[in-house]
């Protein structure tokens, strides 16, 4: 997927929204962090899978399979290589101004890459065969469950489940946390 630089005036949509606003609730950062470290999934597409679910979209298969196709690029080109140099700075900055500063500047980098996949994706989404589903859960289960197989790891029962009841009843429903975007660390990534 090419990531169009006109993205990039739209500071927010309602992709990027629902997921700041997902991110913000308890223990969902921590459960998409560990399936990111430990599993290998992709929290964009985790996130992705959850807001069409919000939508009242599922995705199957080959909906998921044709949207990582589709991203591939700018994940592994883009957001990949500023998030591991992030995190190899986070070990080599001893406390030094100079190089905390050029961190957090990789840090900006690396969200406004994923906004714009963000961006991206939401702009396409029509593009994707989804199913209609009345239900946001019944959605999200199977949607989770197609990526998790696809990707190849055991999603625990614990983590779909709070991930499921951390879903708004629509996707414009307003967080109990107030979230600031520049205060936020991006989704996928750990300060």
């Amino acid at each position: 997927m090419t990531v169009s630089v006109e993205a990039k005036g739209m500071r927010t949509g309602a992709f990027w929204a629902f997921s700041l606003r997902l991110y913000a609730r308890p223990g969902v950062q921590q459960v998409l962090l560990r399936l990111q470290d430990q599993e290998g999934a992709d929290v964009t597409m985790v996130l992705y899978i959850l807001w069409c679910a919000s939508c009242g979209h599922r995705l199957d298969a080959p909906a998921l399979t044709l949207v990582a196709q589709r991203t591939r690029s700018w994940r592994e080109g883009v957001i990949g290589p500023l998030r591991t140099a992030r995190r190899a700075m986070k070990g080599l900055v001893d406390g030094s101004p100079a190089a905390e500063a050029l961190r957090e500047r990789v840090k900006e980098a690396e969200l406004e890459a994923e906004r714009l996949l963000h961006c991206a994706l939401e702009a396409r989404r029509a593009a994707v065969p989804a199913v209609c589903e009345d239900s946001a859960v019944a959605a999200a289960r199977a949607g989770l469950a197609a990526y998790a197989a696809m990707v190849g790891f055991m999603l625990p029962a614990s983590a779909s489940d709070l991930l499921i009841a951390a879903l708004p009843t629509s996707p414009d429903q307003p967080s109990d946390a107030a979230v600031a975007e520049p205060a936020m660390a991006p989704p996928g990534s750990s300060a």
